[in-house]
Parts: C-alpha cells; structure tokens; sequence
C-alpha cells in the first residue's frame, strides 16, 4: 500500500505500474491532505456509512473516506488504474468496479452493492460533470448526499439564484438539492496542474422539493426553452416555442404573472418559474379541455 496523496509515492506507484496519466479522461489526482480533509469533513464519512465514488483514480480520496470508516464502492473506468488502485486499498473496506459511469445500471449497481440509503463523493472529472450529475439526480435512487471536486466555474453555476452563472442547469441541480459550496482548491492541489481552479460543493438530496409543480416535464421544457437565447427576453424565447401561443398571447401571460416584457431568463428564480409552469399547465389544460369533452 502506498499513501496516493503523496507525490513521490504516487508518481513511483505510477511508475511502477508502468501507468501515464490520461489527460482524455481528466486524470489530475489530488495530492493536498488539507483539501482531502474538507472533502472528508464535507462528506459527513464515518463508521457505517456507505459512499459511491466516481473516478476513484490513484485512490487518494477513497483511502481517506475508509479512513473515516465507511464503506466504498468505486466506480473506475480506465483500466490500466484497476492494479494501481489495488495496491492503494489494500486491506481497506473499498470494492473497485472498472465501468464507465454513465453506462452504468445504477439500479443494479445498488442492488448488488450499496443496497441501502448512500452518499457520492467524486473528484469528478470536468468532461463528465454535467452528464453524472443529471444521471444520480435522476436516478430514483435513496442518495442522501454528493460531495464533488468539480471546476470552479461549474460550482458558481449550480449555486447560482440569478444572473450569468445562472442557467437550467442551476435550476435543475437546485429543484432536487440544496447546493453548498463548501471551498475554493488551487491548480496546485493536484497532479498534473489542471488550467483551471476547482472547488468542492456539496448536495444535499431534497426530501421535498423546494418548489412544488405540477407537471415537471412541462416545468424542465419551460426552463429550457426560457434560456434557448440568453440575450433575447423571456417572451421571445417563449414564443419561439411549441405550445401554439404567439407572442401576443404569452406577453398577455407573463403580465398576468407580473413579468414585464423586457425580463430576461437569467432574472427569474426558480420559484417564479415554478409559478409560470404551474400558470401554464393550467392554461393548455383549459385549452385542451373542451376539445376532450367534444
């Protein structure tokens, strides 16, 4: 076993295992303690609790949550790292799984491996961040929390209210979490530098959904379609939609909602969307109710 975190040993691991990191697959490993500490603490790991990791990569995080007591399964999909990980949990409470993440059968996956209420903790890699993200948040499945190392631009975009940063993907993350940012982490931190800072974000699974709507279907159309063009307003990008209103009809309508004409996506909270699909579903159903009845 060899301390990951540790830059001699994990670059004569490396060596050993005849290994060069894959800059295709995002592979800049952690080697600050102080941050792997926060990522610890953040994640609330100790005895008894079970934790998914995604792209476990030398095992520097997956050595700290054992560590802490829990239990680890780690999802890994580039091969040549399964020997090294091996070496790096011997005799810790971890099982490796060589699969990609997002061709998953996460249901599977939970009932063959995790089989009760979990935690995620991940140094995501950037190019799948937004994909894994979506995946657990739709997944169905009894997550308590995840725990990320992501790029620091994403964090700013999944906390944001309003705004630049804001987009549907805040909105999404934030109808079924409560987002806390937790830090901000140096290129410095990792092995090699990556361009950009990192930070560490936590979710926090929703038991009730902070806005209740009722069809969420319509309600993600709505959002997407809300930010089809940032620069454009709210009433253009909605009567570029398809739901056979013209603009007329949908300034008509966000006025009765309170918005005025010159609003522009990133200017409404979630809550007001809620409102405005929950508005609209009303409207298409009275629309649609006497062609049903004829």
């Amino acid at each position: 076993m060899f301390n990951a975190a540790s830059p001699a040993q994990l670059d004569q691991a490396l060596s050993r295992h005849g290994i060069s990191l894959k800059k295709s697959l995002g592979q800049n490993f952690l080697i600050d303690e102080n941050i792997l500490k926060k990522i610890i603490e953040a994640s609330g790991a100790q005895k008894g609790s079970i934790f998914l990791e995604i792209g476990p990569g030398a095992g520097a995080l997956t050595q700290k949550l054992c560590g802490a007591g829990a239990h680890v399964v780690a999802v890994e999909i580039d091969r040549a790292l399964i020997p090294l990980l091996h070496e790096a949990l011997q005799g810790m409470d971890a099982k490796v799984i060589c699969q990609d993440i997002l061709k998953t059968d996460l249901d599977a996956l939970y009932e063959s491996e995790l089989k009760r209420p979990f935690k995620v903790c991940a140094n995501l890699p950037y190019y799948i961040t937004s994909p894994v993200i979506f995946l657990l948040l739709g997944s169905g499945l009894p997550i308590l929390s995840m725990t990320f190392m992501v790029q620091a631009e994403v964090a700013r975009r999944m906390a944001a209210e309003r705004g630049k940063d804001y987009s549907p993907f805040s909105i999404a993350v934030q109808y079924h979490a409560e987002v806390r940012q937790i830090a901000r982490v140096a290129p410095t931190c990792f092995m090699p530098r990556p361009d950009v800072a990192s930070a560490i974000i936590r979710l926090d699974m929703r038991k009730e959904k902070t806005v209740r709507v009722s069809d969420e279907k319509l309600f993600f159309a709505l959002v997407r379609q809300s930010f089809a063009m940032r620069r454009k307003t709210l009433v253009n990008n909605l009567s570029a939609g398809d739901w056979g209103l013209g603009k007329p009809e949908w300034e008509q309508f966000l006025a009765a909602c309170g918005i005025g004409p010159s609003v522009r996506a990133e200017e409404i909270m979630i809550k007001d969307f809620a409102n405005l699909s929950n508005m609209l579903y009303k409207m298409l159903n009275s629309i649609q109710q006497p062609l049903n009845n004829a």
